[in-house]
């Protein structure tokens, strides 16, 4: 009802029919190179569509790229590409990052700490589509606000050990209403330290293409 995917419901039936059923997703591409157990890269393109009411998505493709940067102090990046064309312009679209603490917006970058439980992560994240001053990007959580859609917060229920769900998340929508909207964000990990200075992304904007830059990496 919130215009998100389409839930599943897994009870009944066997595994061979639930996937008859719930194919919502095409592979359109794959790739990885150049070692098969090492890859400096692994890639994928999906078709979405299905996955979400046809009476709001026309069209839905994810693309996304992993670069293994071998390097301990920033071990690899995630560029995410999303394609979407809604059956109306006037239907908000809105890309989500799911964080487990609260994460911090600078312009067009949002960072999130995991510190909790011993952990010391950090991953940030550049918004390079929509363009910053297209984008609207809020965070959403807090007590009482955690699984919050449209007012109402839909409690999850709590791990026995530990809280590995997130209960903050980053929300990114284009300011002016159109029927195809691009998302492009690029997405890094570290350590928690203030130490390190996290990498600069850079868009890329080559005609039929939208590119980013992130390290050594086109």
């Amino acid at each position: 009802n919130d215009g998100g995917q389409i839930y599943i419901d897994p009870t009944g039936g066997s595994m061979d029919k639930l996937r008859e059923e719930s194919v919502y997703t095409r592979v359109l591409a794959a790739d990885y190179g150049e070692d098969m157990y090492s890859p400096s890269y692994s890639y994928m393109k999906s078709d979405l569509t299905k996955a979400y009411a046809d009476i709001t998505v026309e069209n839905f493709t994810r693309s996304f790229v992993f670069f293994n940067f071998f390097d301990e102090k920033y071990p690899g990046a995630v560029i995410v590409f999303d394609n979407v064309t809604s059956t109306n312009p006037d239907f908000k679209k809105t890309w989500l990052l799911h964080t487990e603490q609260e994460p911090a917006i600078d312009g067009k970058r949002q960072i999130a700490d995991k510190t909790e439980w011993g952990d010391n992560g950090r991953i940030i994240n550049d918004t390079l589509l929509p363009e910053i001053d297209n984008a609207s990007i809020t965070k959403v959580g807090g007590k009482d606000n955690e699984y919050s859609v449209h007012g109402v917060n839909y409690k999850a229920v709590t791990p026995l050990i530990r809280k590995d769900f997130g209960e903050w998340r980053i929300e990114v929508s284009p300011k002016t209403p159109a029927k195809n909207d691009h998302f492009l964000n690029v997405m890094h990990v570290t350590d928690a330290s203030e130490n390190i200075v996290p990498l600069d992304s850079e868009y890329i904007d080559a005609d039929n293409f939208a590119g980013a830059k992130i390290k050594d990496r086109v």
